[in-house]
């Protein structure tokens, strides 16, 4: 998405927010946490491109209510130890599924990598050349 640094500004909010008022909170019984949903279904998103869902690993966007159960969830006593907690519920989005590493052309888990011996050395060499010196 272009022109979208708002919107992850406000996501970095929301995460910073749900983890201090966590601590703040926490001595008086209150639990903070936040769900973090991937692609759902609404009226804005029934026309996800073919292209979206191939990067979603489970090929399919999230229902209402799949999100709204992860929210109960986190309301339950089988949560009661849960605070401060960021519940990722994006059908694996994040996890880096295979496409989304290919695109940035790193090898998909379990295929060789293409980089030849001497591209490694030639990259650790550099790497010791810019790395600062301690002395």
């Amino acid at each position: 998405m272009p022109d979208n640094g708002a919107y992850i500004a406000a996501k970095h909010g929301v995460n910073g927010l749900t983890r201090a008022a966590a601590v703040e909170l926490a001595g008086t019984g209150v639990r903070v946490n936040a769900v973090a949903p991937g692609v759902t279904r609404t009226g804005k998103t029934s026309a996800v491109s073919a292209e979206v869902l191939q990067r979603v690993p489970l090929s399919r966007i999230a229902e209402l209510g799949g999100i709204a159960a992860v929210a109960v969830w986190l309301c339950s006593t089988q949560a009661s130890y849960v605070t401060g907690s960021i519940l990722v519920a994006d059908g694996g989005w994040l996890a880096g599924w295979p496409p989304r590493a290919a695109a940035r052309g790193r090898p998909r888990p379990g295929e060789p990598c293409q980089s030849s011996s001497s591209d490694r050395a030639r990259r650790t060499a550099s790497s010791r050349e810019s790395a600062p010196s301690l002395r």
